[in-house]
């Protein structure tokens, strides 16, 4: 179909990590993206869509899938091969999404997607479209994150209050939780997106919590 005279500067889609604190901070960096005169659409999963509040009146939300549709990404499979399954069925239905804008006159220009959906970059070197990652979690959390991952902070932390220069001082209940040995899984998450970061094309920061 060919594209009607678009009354926007470009369209957007966001595609964000499958839970609330990582959904809100990009459905609200859409909300200033419409407000530079570009069209956005929030991709949520079906389970996403069914298990949380996610309407909109001025970004347009539309449905993927991630393979886990009836149970959900974190209750199936460990998150290596979560992650995985996400990567094959999810870029199947970007695809299908890209392909229905398309039809409508209203064709993806580029995407934004969360810094712990990596896979999404090579899709977008695919097929040809500009990415962009958001590294969605609060800016200080990511620089503690980095402490970390440099082996400058050790897990578990033995003492506290801890030293990190530009920031003040932290006590134990300050850090991610899961640097706490709370949650292993989640802090292996993060130590992937570490070390896939040095591949972004392009990088936006959450500046606020």
């Amino acid at each position: 179909m060919e594209n009607r005279e678009k009354d926007y500067k470009a369209h957007v889609l966001a595609i964000p990590f499958q839970s609330p604190g990582h959904i809100n901070p990009m459905l609200q960096l859409r909300k200033k993206f419409i407000r530079k005169g570009l069209k956005a659409t929030l991709a949520i999963t079906k389970f996403t869509s069914n298990v949380m509040y996610t309407k909109s009146d001025i970004v347009q939300i539309d449905i993927i899938s991630d393979g886990y549709d009836e149970g959900g990404f974190f209750v199936a499979d460990p998150v290596p091969i979560s992650m995985a399954r996400f990567k094959e069925v999810g870029s199947r239905s970007i695809i299908e999404l890209m392909t229905k804008y398309e039809s409508l006159g209203t064709p993806i220009d580029f995407i934004v997607y969360d810094s712990l959906l990596p896979f999404v970059l090579e899709f977008c070197k695919e097929v040809g479209l500009p990415g962009v990652a958001f590294l969605t979690q609060q800016c200080g959390v990511n620089y503690i994150m980095h402490q970390f991952y440099h082996g400058k902070l050790s897990n578990p932390v033995s003492e506290f209050p801890i030293s990190i220069q530009g920031l003040p001082p932290i006590e134990s209940a300050d850090l991610p939780y899961f640097e706490l040995e709370k949650e292993v899984t989640i802090l292996r998450c993060f130590v992937f997106l570490l070390l896939t970061t040095a591949k972004f094309s392009s990088l936006t920061i959450n500046w606020y919590s």
